[in-house]
């Protein structure tokens, strides 16, 4: 019996211990295959890539760039970008998204990606862009691809095969699939921290975004909506959607505006604010505008501006100084307008603007229905 007894605990032990092996196995496997994996990337300016993105995952300034190979301004800009990763890299991180645009296009974004799976991907784009700028080739053929290939040492079969079968031609689509959701059609496109920017741009916002986090200044915002004036259940509900960079919606406002203010018992008036893609001042003209609602002051920064004659004067400057003019914190206000804390604010006024199927701003609406400022006033109940 005591034999048994010894025989059964004995099995137990190595059944356990075999375990404890097993599992000191697994732990290791799983563990060492992740620090190898997460050591595939290459360090470029400082930053460690994987594959199209560079740099920390909880990097504060967030940049995604979308290049089409059709073009060479990507290439252009690329010393400019290389020189924000070297001032500002610490608190940058960068994903890459390609176009499809053609099949030639597909097949240089197809190898840049390819040469990503070996931990090269920066290396063999900044190639790309050195033989686009040197030869004049835009779409790379199949030799010079496997000639930059061949200069970074890249895995020569590993690389033709992706080449040749086009493994990430699935990936690609999806970029492209999130370019044109974002409405983008041609490239070099930036966005910084979701919001897009124009290259020109790009430098300043960088700096202003990376000044508030070595600062480590940080603001809480409140944004009780003021854009809406009068009587709630008004039988009159005026909404208008402005582009303020544009003289006619500034002086359709004040025209709508005068006379909502005359029939305030009757009637209430809503602003909002719709954005012009030609104009590089439109959409910080309407978070600007929502940046002011923290400081209660919505209105009177919208008398301010609607004033304004010269539509050029409506850079970030111009608009923090509007501010500046109305007390309006300046530090707290910029804050908000470079981090862009009111976009979501805008391209859902954006957004909305599209019910009414129009082409061009202002959209002033009675109840719901378009209506001309000059007809307003005889269509109110």
């Amino acid at each position: 019996m005591k034999k048994d007894l010894f025989k059964s605990k004995k099995i137990i032990f190595i059944i356990y211990f075999f375990g404890f092996l097993i599992g000191i196995f697994s732990f290791w496997k799983i563990f060492f295959s992740e620090k190898k994996k997460e050591k595939i990337g290459e360090i470029y300016f400082g930053l460690e890539s994987n594959s199209n993105f560079l740099g920390r995952k909880d990097a504060k300034i967030k940049i995604i760039e979308f290049v089409d190979f059709n073009e060479n301004r990507s290439a252009k800009v690329q010393k400019q970008l290389e020189e924000i990763l070297n001032l500002y890299g610490k608190n940058i991180s960068l994903e890459i998204k390609f176009l499809e645009n053609g099949s030639g296009n597909i097949s240089v974004s197809n190898a840049t990606l390819c040469a990503g799976e070996e931990g090269k991907f920066f290396s063999y784009l900044e190639k790309v862009y050195v033989n686009q700028l040197a030869t004049g080739e835009l779409i790379l053929s199949e030799k010079s691809l496997k000639n930059i290939a061949k200069s970074i040492d890249l895995d020569e079969k590993k690389f033709d095969s992706c080449v040749k079968n086009l493994n990430f031609k699935k990936k690609i689509s999806e970029m492209n699939s999130d370019a044109l959701k974002k409405g983008i059609s041609s490239a070099p496109i930036f966005f910084v921290n979701g919001r897009s920017t124009k290259w020109t741009e790009i430098l300043e916002i960088v700096e202003k975004q990376n000044f508030f986090i070595e600062k480590n200044l940080h603001f809480k915002f409140d944004f009780p909506f003021q854009n809406k004036i009068g009587n709630e259940n008004a039988e009159n509900k005026i909404v208008l959607f402005v582009d303020f960079s544009e003289n006619e919606s500034r002086e359709i406002f004040k025209k709508s505006f005068d006379i909502a203010n005359k029939n305030l018992a009757n009637t209430s008036f809503e602003l909002k604010f719709a954005t012009n893609s030609k104009n590089p001042n439109s959409f910080d003209l309407a978070m600007a505008s929502y940046c002011s609602m923290d400081s209660g002051k919505f209105w009177e920064y919208i008398q301010k501006i609607s004033e304004v004659n010269n539509s050029s004067k409506f850079s970030r400057r111009d608009l923090t100084n509007y501010a500046k003019e109305l007390g309006i914190n300046e530090e707290k206000f910029n804050y908000c307008l470079y981090f862009g804390v009111t976009q979501e604010i805008v391209l859902q006024n954006f957004s909305e603007s599209f019910d009414y199927d129009f082409l061009s701003y202002p959209i002033l609406t009675l109840n719901g229905v378009p209506v001309d400022i000059q007809n307003l006033e005889s269509k109110m109940k």
